[in-house]
């Protein structure tokens, strides 16, 4: 048998091998993934799964809710998959009064809710 045959005959077994997963079962993971990073017990990594556009909207209203680090809050609120209704709950709450001297912050958010 010449090289050539024994490496089509390797390629053609592996060429009908499937796992059976497709991207919807790679997209579940990703999210669970996310979302497990955003209840991570360090507040960087919290921070960067909820400055993720990856980070499903659920997760981020969730987080906010019951966050209390100032950075983690501040990336969810500079995330712009989070929904205006909560930026304006949040905005109510008495957590937001840490951020009553962040200028930069404020702009971003009054911007958001004026589109």
């Amino acid at each position: 048998m010449s090289l050539l045959n024994a490496i089509k005959e390797a390629t053609a077994s592996t060429e009908t091998h499937t796992t059976g997963k497709n991207a919807a079962y790679y997209n579940k993971q990703k999210s669970a993934f996310v979302i497990e990073m955003a209840s991570h017990e360090n507040a960087v990594v919290r921070a960067a799964a909820c400055s993720s556009t990856r980070i499903p909207t659920k997760a981020l209203q969730a987080t906010l809710r019951s966050e209390r680090n100032e950075e983690v809050l501040r990336a969810i609120l500079m995330n712009p998959a989070l929904p205006t209704k909560d930026i304006i709950a949040f905005s109510e709450s008495t957590t937001a009064s840490v951020f009553d001297e962040d200028t930069e912050l404020q702009e971003f958010l009054a911007s958001r809710i004026r589109k």
